[in-house]
C-alpha cells in the first residue's frame, strides 16, 4: 500500500465466492482515485484480471476508497507518531488501521446472497446474476437449461415450467428451476421458487 505510481489498478475486492469476486478498475494518483469500471472476475492472476463489466458496484468503489486512505493514512500516521512520540497520531494511525480492517465484512456475501450465487455457479458455471451477464451469455444459456428441464423425468411430464406447482417441484430440480427463471427473466416466478428453497433448506 505504501508504493506511488500513477496509472490504473484493480481495486476494492468484494463478493468473493471460490474463483470469482468484484473488482474495480481505478485510475491510480498513488492511490485509488477514480474508479473506471467495476468488474465480476471470473479468473484473477497476478498479470490480469478474466471477467465481466457490470458497471460501477458501489461496495467495491467503497471498499477500495477505505482499504487504501484507511489503511495509507493508517501507516503515516503510525510512522510520524513513532518518530516524533506523539501518542495521538499513533491513536488516529491505529483507529484507522482498524478501519481499514474492518472492510474485510464489507466485502462478504450475506449468506442468503451466497447461496443464490453458489446455486447459479453449480447450474450455469458462473455465479453472477444474468442481469450482469453480456446478451449473447444469457442468449445461448436459456436453451440449455429448457433442454436440461425437459430431459429431467419431472420435466418430461410438466414441460411448460411456468405452469408447474412449486412445490411440487422435487428439491433435486429446485436450483435448476430457480436459474432457468432468472435467465428468462421471470423474476417473481424465481422469487417463488427461492422462497420454496429456503423453506426445504430449514428442514
Amino acid at each position: 500500500m505504501a508504493s506511488f505510481w500513477i496509472g490504473t489498478f484493480m481495486a476494492g475486492k468484494v463478493d468473493s465466492l471460490g474463483d470469482e469476486s468484484i473488482q474495480t478498475k481505478f485510475i491510480m494518483l498513488g492511490l485509488p482515485a477514480i474508479p473506471l469500471e467495476s468488474i465480476y472476475c471470473l479468473k484473477d492472476t497476478v498479470r490480469r484480471v478474466v471477467g465481466i463489466p457490470i458497471g460501477l458496484y458501489p461496495r467495491s468503489v467503497a471498499a477500495a476508497y477505505l482499504r487504501w486512505w484507511f489503511g495509507g493514512g493508517a501507516l503515516v500516521m503510525i510512522y510520524m507518531g513513532l518518530s516524533s512520540g506523539r501518542g495521538d497520531l499513533l491513536a488516529y494511525g491505529m483507529l484507522a488501521g482498524v478501519t481499514a480492517v474492518s472492510t474485510i465484512w464489507l466485502g462478504r456475501l450475506t449468506p442468503r446472497e451466497r447461496k443464490r450465487r453458489q446455486i447459479l455457479a453449480s447450474v450455469v458455471g458462473i455465479g453472477a446474476p444474468p442481469r450482469w451477464l453480456p446478451a449473447g451469455i444469457v442468449y445461448e444459456t436459456k436453451p440449455k437449461l429448457e433442454k436440461a428441464w425437459k430431459q429431467s423425468r419431472y420435466g418430461e411430464y410438466h414441460e411448460d415450467w411456468r405452469s408447474v406447482s412449486v412445490r411440487s417441484v422435487p428439491n433435486g430440480l429446485l436450483p435448476l428451476l430457480f436459474c432457468l427463471a432468472l435467465y428468462q427473466g421471470e423474476r417473481q416466478f424465481a422469487d417463488k421458487v427461492w422462497e420454496v428453497i429456503e423453506e426445504r433448506m430449514e428442514e
